[in-house]
């Protein structure tokens, strides 16, 4: 909790000076943690350090975990890093190819990526769900969600693939981030009706929308749903509860999750 909190507040020295404790401990390092970290790193040579420790450690590794890379490789403009980076993956063609498609998408270049995009067809080559779902991104990262909209709606035409559960999430963060909760609610009850299992991240981003827009009622019910599927809510999901609950001045109930959270 130290470690993370520092990385959050962008005290990194702090939280390298934490971990470095909890090493010689030999206590577990988080995902969460390690990411946050990573995130806040991802201009400087040392995310390389700590990533390799992620490794070394057998630490999992998320999909915001590559994530956190791409965009940290894209700032840094680590094309030839990023190439290498790739290469131990199975399908390197396509790696490489969603490799650029994504760095034109965060650096604001859609147009370029949807050129790209064109030109696979004209190759010959179908864009794929990953390939939507990187355009999606893109368009998540600008804020522009009507964009992204647009783009599933070329996915279900086409009708040879479907969003999945990656679509959804990019989805669902996007438009919280833009303060749409209402559609972002809409599109979690798509995503449960069409089978998909929600993660952890996905209600936590649900959560902070709710919370900030006072809604903590509704979040709590959030909490209750994750339970009821068999989710074991993280710290962050505890943390963003709390502290909407604080907030809201209803402190015997934060203290209640408060002690929940310890007692499990």
């Amino acid at each position: 909790m130290l470690a993370f909190a520092y990385s959050r507040s962008e005290m990194i020295h702090d939280a390298l000076s934490v971990i470095v404790k909890m090493k010689d401990l030999n206590l577990n390092i988080s995902t969460p943690t390690y990411n946050c970290l990573l995130h806040n790193l991802k201009h400087t040579d040392i995310m390389w350090i700590v990533y390799n420790e992620v490794k070394d450690r057998g630490t999992h590794q998320s999909d915001h975990t590559f994530d956190i890379l791409i965009d940290g490789l894209c700032e840094q403009s680590g094309l030839q890093d990023a190439v290498s980076f790739f290469m131990g993956v199975e399908n390197t063609e396509l790696a490489f190819s969603c490799f650029i498609q994504y760095h034109h998408c965060i650096a604001g270049s859609l147009e370029e990526a949807l050129e790209f995009t064109k030109d696979m067809e004209r190759h010959g080559v179908q864009p794929d769900t990953v390939t939507y779902n990187i355009l999606c991104k893109g368009f998540h990262l600008l804020g522009l969600m009507s964009g992204a909209h647009e783009v599933i709606q070329k996915m279900l035409i086409k009708g040879l693939i479907s969003p999945d559960h990656v679509t959804y999430t990019i989805l669902i963060c996007g438009h919280c981030h833009a303060g749409n909760i209402e559609e972002a609610l809409k599109l979690q009850e798509e995503m449960l009706s069409r089978g998909f299992q929600l993660s952890v991240s996905i209600y936590s981003v649900l959560l902070r929308s709710l919370c900030k827009s006072g809604r903590v009622v509704e979040a709590l019910r959030l909490l209750y749903e994750m339970e009821a599927v068999g989710l074991e809510p993280d710290l962050i999901t505890y943390s963003i509860l709390i502290h909407g609950l604080c907030k809201k001045g209803d402190v015997q109930r934060a203290s209640k999750i408060y002690r929940e959270m310890y007692m499990k």
